[in-house]
């Protein structure tokens, strides 16, 4: 039984690491390309 639930506890941090990359990538993006926008309106 332990080894089932460390395994489920080792899954479930990956999909929240992976969740936190997704929603720092998207930040990541948005920042990025507003920067660009304001540059090429400039």
């Amino acid at each position: 039984m332990r080894s089932i639930r460390e395994e489920i506890v080792m899954e479930f941090v990956v999909l929240t690491k992976v969740v936190l990359t997704k929603e720092e990538c998207a930040s990541f993006f948005n920042s990025f390309h507003l920067q660009n926008f304001g540059q090429s309106v400039e």
